[in-house]
């Protein structure tokens, strides 16, 4: 049974369980500093389009320096869309801890220690580096296995730390305030006093701490995810602006365009305009709001990105935008109705001022499509979905609609 009561008498009794506090240090777990730069294969994908092979030599808040053959090259960040590492290195084994940061930063390890203004994340021989004032929720379980049932009755806005603990079959919330982690005990301050709670008890812990705007840089990890508003890379680790701290052999890509990107769906349309099959729908309240364009959730999305919504369009519908100033690439994916009758047909336009930037007739066998476009001066963009011939055709999604600037 999973317990939401936190406790307000005998939680001492609680949290104790006859736990002694270890004497510890994290001297030891610190991340080196001082190694050599790192020099690794890497792929650079620019916002033109074009994509460069070669060596990473090195990455800081102002460009990234690639060898190419021998030559060096360095771009402007502004100019970087994507930098994907190819790192030679096994996936990480099934980890037990799952660390997560106000800004929707997380990492994935085997443990979780903290003692002053650094916390410290161990994966074997490996240590990762994150300001304790941005963790916000360290969970241990199973590798695995399915989500603990405790986390569903968190609060959504605990007024204080919570440390979770067994408590016979099931758990119990305690308010209290976290002063440090150790491999043997939890420290917390309750009642005014210090107690340290041995760690076999400890099944979770939750800082009393809102969440944070999550930056545009983002970083993919194996076993992680982090959020920031700059990156670079120093010595052998590469550094967050807000002091997280990875070993750069960790690092799968980093995506700066997400912070130069705006999702399709947060643009208000300039215009829009819908004609059904059957025009006289069209003049019915009810049915006008089903065959209208709107924003839905995507498929298949990722809380909280620009994938997470999409738009949906029934032929016949024109829908345009004013392009944010500076814009450089469209990128969508084009996803037809499952359920779409067989030998059903659409034809989707892409416009660009007055120009036909992309066409495709998509019918139900073959109903995707992905899109690439170079949008540099271009004010208008408009979506035209379209009925080909008699068919009365499917609706569409235009999911991972961003603009990039």
């Amino acid at each position: 049974m999973i317990l939401a009561h936190r406790p307000k008498c005998g939680r001492q009794a609680v949290l104790t369980g006859g736990a002694a506090l270890a004497v510890w240090t994290l001297a030891a777990a610190r991340v080196p500093a001082g190694d050599p730069p790192v020099v690794g294969a890497a792929r650079v994908e620019v916002v033109d389009g074009s994509v460069i092979e070669g060596s990473l030599h090195s990455l800081t808040a102002e460009d990234v320096v690639v060898e190419v053959e021998g030559a060096e090259r360095r771009l402007p960040i502004g100019d970087v869309r994507r930098v994907v590492l190819k790192n030679d290195h096994a996936p990480p084994a099934a980890l037990r801890m799952r660390m997560e940061a106000v800004d929707g930063t997380w990492i994935d390890g085997d443990d979780f220690v903290w003692e002053g203004e650094a916390a410290t994340i161990v994966r074997g021989d490996v240590r990762l580096a994150v300001p304790i004032q941005h963790v916000r929720k360290v969970t241990w379980r199973e590798p695995e296995s399915p989500p603990p049932q405790w986390l569903s009755a968190l609060p959504d806005d605990p007024d204080e730390d919570l440390v979770v603990v067994t408590s016979g079959d099931g758990s119990e919330l305690v308010d209290c305030a976290i002063t440090a982690v150790s491999p043997a005990a939890v420290t917390v301050v309750l009642d005014g006093e210090r107690i340290p709670v041995r760690r076999a008890k400890v099944l979770g812990l939750v800082w009393s701490r809102p969440p944070a705007v999550e930056a545009g840089v983002r970083i993919a990890l194996d076993g992680g995810r982090l959020a920031c508003g700059r990156v670079t890379l120093e010595g052998g680790d590469l550094v967050a602006d807000s002091g997280t701290r990875v070993p750069f052999s960790l690092v799968t890509s980093i995506d700066f365009a997400a912070a130069r990107s705006v999702a399709l769906c947060d643009l208000q349309p300039e215009r829009r305009s819908t004609e059904p099959y059957v025009g006289a729908l069209g003049s019915i309240p009810g049915a006008a709001a089903f065959f209208a364009p709107r924003v839905v959730p995507a498929a298949a999305a990722e809380s909280g990105s620009s994938a997470a919504a999409a738009w949906l369009l029934r032929p016949r519908t024109a829908l345009a935008w004013r392009l944010p100033d500076g814009s450089r690439r469209l990128r969508a994916a084009v996803v037809g109705s499952p359920g779409a009758r067989p030998g059903a047909a659409v034809r989707l336009a892409v416009r660009l001022d007055d120009a036909n930037g992309w066409e495709a007739v998509l019918d139900a066998a073959q109903p995707a499509a992905e899109l690439e476009l170079d949008v540099a001066g271009v004010r208008r963009l408009e979506l035209v979905l379209d009925f080909v011939g008699l068919d009365p055709g499917f609706p569409v999604r235009v999911e991972r609609a961003v603009v990039e600037r």
